[in-house]
């Protein structure tokens, strides 16, 4: 995560953020990132990102 800060995502500098510690995701990388994760080879890759979204979305509800 330290070397993708900057390129793709903000906040994880200094080292120290915890497993539920907000990171941004660089707007202006957003599209790369779906492009990567379009191609063929990636699919798999792509659906566990949505599988992951969804879990802390229902999680993100149940704390509310």
């Amino acid at each position: 995560m330290y070397y993708l800060n900057g390129s793709y995502i903000s906040g994880y500098s200094s080292k120290d953020k915890k497993p539920f510690d907000e990171l941004g995701l660089r707007i202006d990388a957003e599209k790369d990132v779906n492009d990567y994760l379009d191609i063929k080879e990636n699919i798999e890759n792509k659906l566990i990102v949505k599988k992951r979204n969804h879990f802390y979305q229902d999680f993100m509800l149940r704390l509310v």
